[in-house]
């Protein structure tokens, strides 16, 4: 009973997690698309320098955290599911990519 409720508390956790880099996804977005014109040159390094720690901290605690449960879910039923926490965090990388790229995009457009 206690594997399973530590299994319980390790998703709860790694679905906080995903619910806050979407948050942080979707504001870095907003701000590209609204002020990447009006943004200076130091407003954006900053902004994008927060956002890049904020993003990749985030996307390491998910790694540690789907580590462990890996480990318990493999203790537990002998199952490795590592394949779909793996393609979670790399789509999450990727989102953090195409995030920078539609913030170059937004302010290059403004240059023209």
């Amino acid at each position: 009973m206690e594997l399973a409720e530590l299994a319980l508390i390790l998703h709860s956790t790694r679905l906080e997690q995903v619910a806050v880099l979407m948050t942080v996804y979707s504001a870095y977005l907003v701000t590209a698309y609204i002020a990447a014109k009006k943004l200076t040159s130091f407003q954006l390094t900053a902004i994008t320098l927060i956002y890049s720690v904020m993003v990749l901290i985030t996307i390491a605690g998910y790694v540690g955290l789907a580590n462990q449960a890996i480990a318990l879910e493999i203790h537990r039923s002998g199952q490795d599911m590592r394949f779909i926490f793996e393609a979670i965090a790399v789509t999450n990388f990727i989102g953090y990519l195409l995030s920078l790229a539609f913030m170059w995009h937004s302010r290059k457009r403004s240059e023209q």
